[in-house]
């Protein structure tokens, strides 16, 4: 696709786009706050009209009105339609726009008679709404206590307690051949359709099943478990696709929390303690529940960005630039700290990632980032909503960078003989 699109030829360009989207998702996340600190309000003008001016910089328009459109310039009056108005979530109209979806939901209970379809519809959201207000009273919500706020525990819970299962692989060795393979024994067929299983997770769950054989005679690879709330899945055969989660486990005092892709888990609660088995990372194998992942670590010589950290899944082997031989480790399910965003990094290693930080530290960043010192004062409104077509030549700590290698030799000639006559300058004034 790269060679294709002439645009982003130039690794300056593809830096500076990258600064524009980290930046927009920072700012759509931070205006998305349930309140906000006046201190950072009071910054919103300039820096919103830094955020114009990368707009229109990198990603300007060249076709129409450009950029001289309403809704760029309202970025302007924004800061002060928020200290009238309140935080931008108190005016949001998308919830507006879902109002029809109960009706939707009531119709599909309907016989779809014509002649009764409004009548069944209106009963049956009369219906929907008796139930909603007897469940809250269940909960001990009741209408007639509505002055007394909900200071209370309810009664049930929708959590669902922790939990290891789903699928069950289990392994085992081929009387002749003597190929290790694996199989789900619920199905008779013996056979799991078109997926493909790597030998080496197979080979890594037997190497597990003979340590453990004494305690734990048939040891299942299983695909799911619940913990607090959420779930994570690791199966080579979910809905007729492979399904392997990430998630950032904390390996101890001495290590980083870095993300672990999850190939399944295994489930050793029957087996002795003090075992003395040392396999997957861990020594003195203890009985627990533990998840099969492959580690990750940082790169030598990362290009990071603020969203994102480069990783590198740790392999034991390369053939031809592809991944030979897979590592796998065991990692306790209480180490898990977050469920995590990592994606494959085209045209680089195969076993190179990119790391996403988790969406709940935007915001910090962008208010990070509100505080730190102006550099763009002296921009003015035009020159910030594109009215005014001519260049700015202004700095900030998120600047566009110049595209052009001879156009930056020319602003760094033209800074360094200014430089100079303001020395000359000074001299002449001391003398």
């Amino acid at each position: 696709m790269k060679h294709r699109n002439t645009h982003f030829q130039n690794p300056q360009i593809i830096k500076n786009w990258i600064m524009l989207l980290e930046t927009s998702l920072q700012w759509i996340e931070w205006l998305q706050s349930p309140e906000m600190p006046h201190k950072d309000l009071e910054r919103c003008p300039k820096k919103f009209q830094n955020i114009m001016y990368l707009m229109k910089r990198i990603a300007g328009r060249t076709r129409g009105m450009g950029l001289k459109t309403t809704k760029f310039h309202c970025i302007l009056h924004m800061p002060e339609d928020m200290w009238a108005y309140g935080v931008p979530m108190e005016v949001d109209t998308r919830y507006n726009e879902m109002h029809h979806k109960p009706s939707k939901k009531a119709a599909a209970l309907t016989q779809k008679d014509k002649s009764k379809f409004e009548e069944q519809i209106h009963t049956r959201l009369e219906e929907v709404h008796l139930l909603e207000l007897a469940a809250e009273e269940m909960e001990g919500r009741g209408v007639m206590h509505y002055y007394r706020g909900h200071t209370f525990d309810p009664l049930y819970t929708s959590v669902k307690p922790d939990k290891t299962g789903g699928r069950g692989f289990v392994v085992d060795t081929h009387p002749e051949s003597g190929r290790n393979f694996m199989y789900d024994p619920a199905d008779m067929s013996r056979k799991l359709g078109n997926t493909h299983v790597e030998v080496d997770l197979i080979d890594f769950i037997v190497e597990l099943q003979d340590r453990v054989n004494v305690d734990i005679p048939k040891l299942k690879l299983l695909t799911l478990h619940r913990r607090n709330g959420m779930i994570f899945r690791g199966s080579a055969s979910f809905r007729g696709s492979v399904w392997r989660d990430w998630v950032v486990v904390d390996w101890g005092r001495g290590f980083h929390k870095m993300p672990s892709r999850i190939w399944g888990f295994v489930d050793l609660s029957r087996l002795r303690k003090n075992s003395r088995i040392n396999i997957g990372g861990v020594n003195n194998l203890q009985p627990g529940v533990y998840a099969v992942v492959e580690c990750s670590k940082h790169v030598a010589n990362p290009i990071n960005t603020e969203l994102i950290t480069e990783i590198e899944i740790e392999v034991a082997g390369f053939s031809d630039g592809f991944v030979s031989k897979l590592m796998f480790y065991l990692a306790p399910v209480e180490a898990f700290v977050a469920p995590t965003v990592v994606v494959p990094t085209i045209g680089g290693k195969n076993n190179a990632y990119m790391w996403l930080k988790p969406r709940h530290t935007w915001r910090d960043m962008f208010v990070k980032w509100l505080n730190e010192p102006y550099r763009m004062d002296d921009l003015s409104d035009s020159e910030a909503d594109g009215t005014d077509d001519g260049d700015d030549d202004g700095d900030d700590d998120r600047s566009v960078a110049s595209e052009d290698p001879e156009e930056e030799e020319e602003e760094a000639s033209d800074s360094e003989e200014e430089d100079s006559v303001a020395e000359l300058e000074a001299e002449l004034e001391a003398n």
